[in-house]
């Protein structure tokens, strides 16, 4: 069970494959103190990367240093990839401790420093905040920024990051119909009760769907739901159908989110704007191979961006 208490903490189980993998990394290095140095890491980036998840942010473990086990027998690393943002170097505590040890070698190349406290026997994870940056090899708890800084943080980097270079996080659909899916994109299924995706279903019975997928985004403190349906067409061409739904705890979007299709030059060419008790949002357009377009989702004074070729 997932607990956040007030915006401080975010406590998460720790399931049993996760104490396995950290058990099996630790099992390869030559001493025991840097065995239970390598289990504590494991186990403190699989908390942070599941706390991160659920709240929409996408992670990339395996392009970790911590994920890779040269790495991992050479230096003391415990970082997890925070998609298309950096390196956030997540360390353990135990409770009751005051402050947390960060090694030299992890002080560059780091968005920012999560500490988690393992405790209940290595079964609970609880992530009690983090500093964007470490001028000592000693951490006090106490200097902790909250869990809702860390979100701030993290979209205040990947904004900038958008801004400085929108192709970065570019997603190739192409790609995707030869079977090659970006992380943090799941089957709908995952997301969406079955009521609402046939409730808010605009595909065309004559024409057979070559691949839907989805993911979680945010927008502010709005959670919702893209899911991207692409169709090849004879011509090389594709056919795009963009939804935007509500987050699974709400029936229907709030009134006032913008659901915007941008073209190369970020001019609007779609726009789609929620009224109330509308369940989801719908953009339908044709692109050639090589085009670039962004998906823009704003509400309020917040915006997310996907560039899209």
């Amino acid at each position: 069970m997932i607990d956040i208490i007030n915006e401080n903490l975010l406590i998460l189980p720790i399931p049993e494959r996760y104490r396995q993998w950290a058990h099996q990394f630790a099992q390869e290095q030559p001493t025991r103190e840097k065995a239970m140095q390598v289990y504590l890491n494991t186990l403190a980036v699989l908390g942070v990367d599941d706390g991160l998840q659920m709240l929409g942010i996408e992670t990339d473990r395996e392009a970790s240093d911590s994920w890779n086990s040269v790495m991992r027998y050479g230096g003391d690393f415990a970082d997890l990839d925070v998609v298309n943002v950096g390196k956030l170097e997540c360390r353990a505590v135990r409770k009751g401790d005051t402050v947390c040890p960060i090694p030299l070698e992890v002080w560059h190349d780091r968005i920012g420093y999560a500490i988690v406290e393992l405790a209940e026997g290595d079964l609970q994870a609880t992530i009690l905040g983090f500093v964007p940056q470490v001028t000592d090899e000693i951490l006090n708890l106490d200097q902790l920024q909250s869990l809702e800084a860390l979100l701030d943080h993290l979209f205040d980097l990947r904004s900038a990051s958008a801004r400085v270079n929108p192709l970065a996080s570019m997603i190739r659909l192409g790609e995707w119909l030869t079977g090659i899916i970006p992380p943090g994109w799941q089957a709908i299924e995952e997301f969406l009760s079955s009521d609402l995706a046939l409730g808010f279903n605009f595909r065309s019975a004559q024409s057979p769907l070559t691949l839907r997928q989805g993911k979680s985004i945010d927008v502010g403190d709005l959670s919702l739901i893209l899911v991207v349906e692409i169709e090849a067409a004879v011509d090389e061409s594709m056919d795009i159908r963009l939804q935007l739904y509500p987050s699974a705890e709400q029936a229907t979007l709030p009134p006032g989110v913008e659901f915007v299709l941008l073209g190369d030059r970020q001019n609007p060419l779609l726009t789609a704007l929620s009224r109330s008790q509308d369940r989801g949002l719908q953009l339908q357009f044709s692109a050639e191979p090589q085009e670039i377009v962004s998906i823009q989702v704003n509400y309020g004074d917040r915006t997310w961006t996907q560039t899209v070729q």
